[in-house]
């Protein structure tokens, strides 16, 4: 993990040594207070942005989650580094010196892609089954334990997840 602090500035010059921009804030809205950088094989990078409004206004964070992030660090001999990526999740820090402090965890576009969620709810079930899951889930109820109810097929019995077996009008 590669920590840059300092207030966001490097000590030999008086430029910032990184600013972001967020969604439609930039640097001259956005104050940087450190960035911490997780980097792995076989892994999307990872980014820990602490900040707060110059302004001292909140913001509202939940707006902010899936915004497009330019995060411009100062390296050796004048030059840039960019990194390009999208805020996957954002926290307050609460109070300090009279500021809302926030952290913003920031990940390529590409960690979007590892959001998998492999449902094997339907897995060995009948089309009949399924068609009676989808109700129960429609009516809000939990999809591991569907309401049972008959279907609308004619004349097919069908066993649910209950055990007791119904008979289709």
């Amino acid at each position: 993990m590669h920590t840059i602090g300092n207030g966001g500035t490097m000590s030999r010059h008086s430029s910032p040594a990184f600013s972001w921009m967020v969604g439609a804030y930039g640097p001259e809205a956005l104050s940087v207070l450190g960035l911490f950088e997780t980097k792995s094989l076989s892994r999307p990078f990872d980014f820990r942005v602490d900040f707060f409004t110059r302004d001292g206004e909140s913001l509202m964070v939940a707006d902010l989650v899936g915004k497009d992030v330019l995060v411009t660090l100062s390296v050796r001999d004048g030059l840039s580094r960019f990194v390009h990526g999208q805020v996957r999740a954002i926290e307050s820090l609460g109070l300090k010196t009279g500021c809302q402090r926030y952290r913003a965890h920031v990940a390529p576009k590409l960690w979007r892609l590892t959001q998998v969620h492999r449902s094997r709810i339907c897995q060995g079930k009948s089309e009949p089954d399924i068609l009676l899951l989808e109700q129960a889930v429609g009516r809000g109820a939990d999809s591991r334990r569907p309401v049972p109810e008959p279907c609308m097929i004619p004349s097919l019995a069908l066993e649910v997840a209950s055990g007791r077996q119904l008979q289709a009008r």
